[in-house]
């Protein structure tokens, strides 16, 4: 490939002395494709292009050679290659006095001194925390027996990620650029792309990463010889499974709402103990929870419900700031949605939610638009 860049410059610098001193009339085929753009100016340019390509496919190869990856690509679902062996992160449980509130981010700008209700709490029967694996999920599921105290048990996967544990239980998920590889696909197709995309790695050899933005870092090399997805994973240990499949960082689509709603009206207060989890535990994980919470506790005032569930562990939504990330917007519409779906929960529970999230939304929007015009 150098040789080739060296060839191409050398012939460029013999086409111009041979136009310049106007002594050649014919030129193989070279000359005559270049002849016309041999001045000084586009010469420079053209170097300086051919340079920026080959200094590029230097690069290229060299990432290749050191088997990094590109967007998409396999990750670990940790930050750590070993951290699936580990403590499983974020993890908070709501019932009977085993919660404890942690400090949150300065930024969010909280009074200190605010103290918020803990008002149905400890009957809440709720769990949340980050995407386990297989290990720690198998340490996971006593303790949620233990705090069920015989009612059913419900993880709840919020994950539309494509995503599975591979051999001993690595949990592994399929990354696109901003964790949404699979960006406009139905709860069926992502199974469906699960099923084929990590079945078709038994029996192969696969690269996996950890990951830091949308760049893959730490590399693990995996013999693949065994794939099950969180579905077996949960019913092996006799608990039931739901799937909410929302894309990371967003509010989640009001049709998404509707089904949770229903859910949580058939299973009744008290009557089963649910565990949320996302990938780190914090975004989608916490809004579902905070939904929960207000369904379950419609005489605590939205600030408490919110602010409690952020000192539990997960994201506070109504937090937005000024920057050029991708996420501004996205963190706006929490920010603007979270006490419309408390005013809904208020307005609509004593019918059982009778008229559904997405209509009295669509309604909502409406009055505001006839109202601002």
């Amino acid at each position: 490939m150098a040789q080739f860049i060296t060839d191409i410059f050398a012939q460029f610098d013999k086409n111009r002395a041979l136009l310049s001193d106007g002594t050649k009339k014919k030129h193989d085929t070279m000359t005559v494709y270049w002849g016309g753009m041999l001045h000084n100016k586009s010469v420079f340019l053209l170097r300086y292009v051919i340079l920026c390509l080959f200094v590029s496919f230097l690069f290229s190869a060299a990432c290749t050679a050191c088997g990094e990856a590109a967007v998409p690509f396999v990750r670990i679902d940790r930050d750590k290659l070993n951290g699936w062996k580990g403590k499983l992160a974020n993890v908070r449980l709501l019932a009977d006095h085993r919660y404890q509130f942690k400090k949150v981010n300065p930024k969010y700008r909280f009074d200190p001194d605010f103290k918020p209700s803990t008002e149905g709490l400890d009957t809440l029967c709720i769990s949340g925390s980050a995407q386990f694996s297989g290990p720690q999920f198998r340490r996971l599921a006593p303790v949620l027996r233990e705090c069920a105290k015989g009612k059913d048990i419900y993880v709840v996967d919020l994950r539309q990620e494509s995503h599975v544990f591979v051999n001993e239980g690595i949990p592994l998920s399929w990354y696109g650029s901003h964790n949404w590889a699979n960006e406009g696909m139905t709860l069926k197709e992502v199974e469906a792309d699960e099923a084929k995309r990590f079945g078709a790695m038994i029996g192969k050899t696969i690269q996996a990463y950890t990951r830091k933005g949308n760049t893959p870092i730490d590399r693990m090399e995996i013999n693949v010889k065994s794939v099950i997805t969180e579905k077996e994973l949960v019913e092996s240990e006799g608990f039931k499974y739901l799937r909410i499949p929302i894309r990371d960082h967003i509010w989640p689509p009001a049709k998404d709402i509707d089904g949770f709603i229903s859910f949580v009206n058939r299973i009744g207060p008290g009557q089963a103990w649910l565990h949320f989890h996302c990938h780190a535990g914090k975004g989608r994980t916490g809004i579902m929870m905070m939904i929960y919470d207000m369904m379950r506790n419609p005489g605590v005032p939205m600030k408490d419900i919110v602010i409690r569930q952020t000192m539990a562990g997960s994201s506070y939504p109504l937090y937005t700031e000024k920057s050029n990330s991708y996420k501004v917007p996205l963190y706006e519409e929490k920010a603007r949605m979270l006490p419309l779906i408390y005013e809904y929960v208020q307005e609509n529970r004593k019918t059982n939610y009778k008229v559904l999230w997405s209509l009295w939304l669509k309604k909502k929007k409406q009055i505001e638009w006839f109202t601002l015009n």
